[in-house]
C-alpha cells in the first residue's frame, strides 16, 4: 500500500553538519540508526554508518545521510549547489522550524517501499585475507558497519517516490541491513513496481 511522502527542496547549507544536527533534533537522523555515503573527484565514501557529522563538511561533491526517517541530499545543480530532503512524515514539523526562504519547493509524492543489493561478496585477497570486494574492479569494498560479515550479503532498503502522475521520480535509502546465505533467497531484490501498482491501482480499470 503506497503512502504520502515529501521531497523538500532547502537553501544549501554553508555547512551540511549544521543543518544535518538541526534536523537531527527533530528526530530524523537517530545515533543508533543513520548512515551515508559521498563522493568527490579523487574519492568515494563507500555506504556505512555515520560516525562523527562533522566529516559531512569535507568537501563532498555528492552526499547522502539516510535513516528509516529521511535522507538528506546535498550534489550539484547546474553551476551552483542543490540540497533536498526525502521524508514520510514530520514535513510540517521540518517546514515550520525554518524561517521564509529556507524551504524553497515542496512536492507531495507516493511512496513504495523496495530494496537493493549493493556491491560487494566475499572474496579472498593474495595474502590470504577475506574481504568484502569485486573481484571485477578487482578491489576490497570496505562499507563501515558494525559486525559486517563478507559471507552475507549487504542489503538496502529503499523507498520508490511516485509524482502524482504514477511516474517513478527517484529512490531514498531507508536503511542497510546483512542478510545470511540461508535467508538470501527469501528477500530477492525486488524489481520496480508498475505505476499502477505503486499507486495502488492495480485492479482498477484504466
Amino acid at each position: 500500500m503506497s503512502e504520502q511522502g515529501w521531497w523538500l527542496t532547502l537553501r544549501p547549507p554553508t555547512r551540511p553538519s549544521r543543518l544535518f544536527v538541526s534536523l537531527r533534533e527533530l528526530g530524523l537522523f537517530p545515533q543508533e540508526a543513520t548512515w551515508w555515503f559521498a563522493w568527490r573527484e579523487r574519492e568515494i565514501r563507500l555506504p556505512g554508518v555515520l560516525r562523527e557529522p562533522a566529516g559531512l563538511d569535507d568537501g563532498w561533491e555528492v552526499l547522502r545521510v539516510f535513516s528509516p526517517q529521511a535522507e538528506l541530499r546535498l550534489g550539484r545543480r547546474g553551476r551552483g549547489k542543490g540540497c533536498w530532503l526525502l521524508l514520510e512524515d514530520q514535513a510540517e514539523a521540518v517546514i515550520n522550524r525554518w524561517s521564509d526562504g529556507e524551504v524553497l519547493r515542496q512536492t507531495a509524492c507516493w511512496v513504495e517501499p523496495s530494496r537493493r543489493i549493493l556491491w560487494g561478496r566475499k572474496m579472498v585477497l593474495p595474502g590470504g585475507r577475506t574481504v568484502r570486494g569485486e573481484v571485477i574492479f578487482p578491489r576490497e569494498l570496505a562499507y563501515d558497519l558494525d559486525g559486517d560479515a563478507p559471507e552475507q550479503a549487504l542489503v538496502a532498503e529503499v523507498r520508490l517516490y511516485y509524482d502524482q502522475e504514477r511516474r517513478l521520480q527517484t529512490s531514498r535509502y531507508v536503511r542497510l541491513h546483512l542478510v545470511r546465505r540461508k535467508e538470501f533467497r527469501k528477500l530477492p531484490p525486488q524489481p520496480y513496481p508498475t505505476p499502477a501498482a505503486a499507486m495502488g491501482l492495480a485492479g482498477e480499470a484504466g
